[in-house]
């Protein structure tokens, strides 16, 4: 069971899959983070709207009582009706206020309070409700006095019916004389109130107008603004705030908002409070249909997709089926691709591929069957390499025997330059072995050129046994014999000076072969460099073979460099890898 889900997650439909998955995910999360900003925004917009209904509501009152305030002090800067009230002429003075009773809408009644004088204008109350309140008034100068709602028993014809009342109650004040008077009350009915208000009120809402005593001067009486206005926790906290705003509650489980603006100067406070659900309900739909919408898309999406991918991959589960079958050795297969895309251009090649491995199966073969042959043939080349090596070790006894030691030390010098020529299969040898090699070479030498040469080396102990190309040295110092010969040749008295050093550079070692030969002009050093054999001046592994071979054998880094002007001899560097033998 684990393989096969271990298999399944290696399906590339099921990596695209997941791919997609991942995508879908990071696309969800930034569309959450965007939609989470943008409800916040929206419900912002939502509670400032309705912040902002409240304000004008207060608005809208503050203009009404405005003007409540502005008919009383008609009232009390009319000087015949003061000249009226002073004089006690009752009949006169109700005549006169009864016209400002009539002129007020909202007006249930007119009550005028004085030194023994009691006079009333407006509907018929009840004699138990006769009683005014005027003694919030008495530590006043004559500013208006707001009192709280007061529910009044009215009779219409032979009914009595119930109103909610709320006053106005300020100290009748002689402009002139500054004498107090007496008081006045003005009962309005609470209606002006509500009908301002209605434009505030929806399924769910309640509104509530408070004084700053917490005393109620109009309510839409609903059980939540029952609730609210006998809470005094809530509702002290909304009356301690400055301006207007809103606040949150929760009731019974559920989250309330109240939004609240204050009116009359800051004496009262308009509130409305509405359940969050209802407030924000437009939102919370929004949302959801937003979140449905978003998972039914991404539903259809990972299916579109799925199928899409199925759709793809087929061919290359195709392309597999006839590779695991090439796998087991039949090159004859072949993929039938109907589609016309890259996965059918991929069968295709496959096809070709397929023909082409079989034509390159039998190039091998025959390649083989020729490469045995050429090995025969080189065992065969080999026989005649060591049989001159045989013969000239007979040779070198013959010339000891007869006491022929100059001949004798030539042939073993002479074989062991062969030897190593004929050591196939070792191309890197110590420097040690090379300068080994050069030696012999140049015992030979002397023989031929009667010690008219001088030859000497110096290693430094740690770069004896580095690894370098086998016959890096002797082409060096056979070129450097070759023309330096041919100048001590007009010049008897010349001894040719070669020497050989090296020394530590960065990131390798540099062997140096120095001689004060004749030297050579920069063009024949780019000549060099650029033919590949000159048997008439240079040894058949000529300057440029050893340098191509440094470069075979230890990369493009590494080479020789021939430093040289006509007449000042010649410096040829040969740079290589610190590299040590390890087997030695």
């Amino acid at each position: 069971m684990r393989s096969e889900k271990r298999d399944r997650r290696k399906k590339i439909q099921w990596q695209m899959m997941g791919a997609v998955m991942m995508i879908a995910l990071v696309i969800s999360v930034l569309f959450i983070i965007v939609f989470q900003s943008m409800r916040k925004v929206i419900t912002r917009q939502y509670s400032d709207a309705a912040q902002q209904s409240v304000s004008v509501v207060a608005e809208n009152i503050d203009y009404i009582l405005q003007e409540l305030e502005n008919q009383t002090n008609s009232i009390l800067l009319n000087q015949e009706l003061i000249a009226s009230f002073r004089s006690g002429k009752k009949e006169e003075f109700c005549s006169q206020l009864n016209s400002y009773f009539l002129s007020g809408i909202y007006m249930e009644g007119i009550y005028i309070v004085g030194a023994q004088r009691y006079w009333y204008v407006g509907s018929d109350i009840s004699e138990d409700q006769n009683k005014i309140r005027i003694q919030p008034l008495e530590e006043t100068s004559g500013e208006i006095v707001w009192l709280p709602t007061r529910t009044m028993e009215i009779r219409i014809l032979s009914g009595l019916i119930p109103k909610a009342c709320f006053s106005l109650g300020r100290k009748i004040v002689d402009v002139h004389s500054l004498q107090e008077l007496g008081y006045m009350v003005v009962e309005l009915n609470e209606d002006i109130l509500n009908e301002t208000c209605l434009t505030l009120t929806e399924d769910g809402s309640d509104v509530l107008i408070v004084d700053r005593e917490q005393n109620v001067i109009s309510s839409s009486e609903s059980s939540v603004s029952s609730a609210l206005a006998e809470d005094s926790l809530h509702l002290d906290a909304i009356l301690r705030q400055k301006g207007a705003g809103s606040y949150t509650y929760q009731e019974n489980g559920k989250s309330f908002v109240s939004l609240y603006a204050p009116l009359n100067k800051g004496n009262w406070t308009v509130i409305k409070t509405i359940p969050q659900s209802v407030l924000y309900g437009e939102v919370e739909r929004l949302q959801r249909g937003i979140v449905t919408g978003s998972l039914i898309l991404l539903v259809l999406l990972l299916a579109g997709t799925w199928l899409y991918f199925k759709r793809i991959t087929d061919p290359i589960k195709k392309i597999i089926g006839q590779m695991k079958k090439v796998e087991e050795g039949n090159l004859q297969v072949q993929v039938d691709t109907d589609v016309q895309n890259e996965f059918g251009n991929l069968g295709e090649s496959f096809n070709h591929m397929i023909v082409r491995v079989r034509e390159l199966m039998e190039t091998v073969v025959a390649a083989e069957r020729s490469k045995k042959e050429l090995e025969l043939e080189v065992l065969h080349a080999q026989i005649n390499p060591h049989f001159l090596y045989n013969t000239l070790s007979t040779i070198r006894f013959m010339a000891k025997i007869k006491g022929e030691e100059s001949i004798s030390s030539a042939i073993v010098a002479l074989t062991k330059l062969l030897r190593i020529s004929i050591s196939f299969g070792k191309e890197m040898i110590q420097l040690k072995e090379e300068i080994s090699y050069v030696d012999n070479y140049m015992l030979i030498q002397r023989l031929r050129f009667n010690q008219r040469f001088h030859y000497e080396y110096n290693l430094l102990p740690e770069h004896e046994k580095i690894l370098v190309p086998k016959l890096i040295l002797q082409p060096i110092v056979e070129n450097a014999l070759i023309y330096g010969m041919e100048e001590s040749s007009e010049d008897q008295e010349k001894v040719l000076n070669i020497k050989i050093y090296t020394k530590n550079v960065e990131n390798g070692v540099e062997v140096v072969a120095q001689d004060n030969g004749p030297g050579m002009t920069k063009e024949r050093i780019q000549e060099i460099f650029r033919e590949e054999k000159d048997i008439n001046k240079f040894s058949k592994v000529g300057l440029n073979n050893v340098n191509q071979r440094i470069k075979l054998y230890c990369g493009e880094s590494y080479g020789i460099l021939i430093d040289s002007e006509p007449g000042r001899g010649t410096r040829i560097i040969i740079r290589l890898p610190a590299a040590q033998d390890s087997e030695k």
